[in-house]
């Protein structure tokens, strides 16, 4: 989800959410609805780590990957292995 939220790749999330918050409900004997905002929590977390850990040259392909929508999550994976050694992004 968090990866889908960074790449905005158009991904259907529902189902994922569904699982977590049957999942949250079964630890925590609570209701699957205050899950909600635990989930997005943890998204957000996960977001914040995974951008924070990014050079500056690795923001702009993620920016850039955003604005080439609609883009399979394929096609955008061909596009970071397509994109020069020289950019030092260390996909390869």
């Amino acid at each position: 989800m968090a990866t889908e939220k960074i790449l905005a790749l158009g991904s259907d999330t529902g189902a994922i959410r569904t699982r977590l918050a049957q999942s949250y409900a079964d630890y925590t004997s609570e209701d699957p609805s205050f899950a909600a905002t635990r989930i997005d929590a943890a998204v957000r977390g996960l977001i914040a780590g995974a951008l924070a850990a990014l050079s500056p040259n690795e923001r702009l392909i993620v920016g850039l990957l955003r604005e080439t929508k609609p883009c399979s999550k394929g096609a955008q994976a061909d596009m970071l292995e397509d994109m020069p050694p020289s950019l030092g992004l260390g996909l390869r």
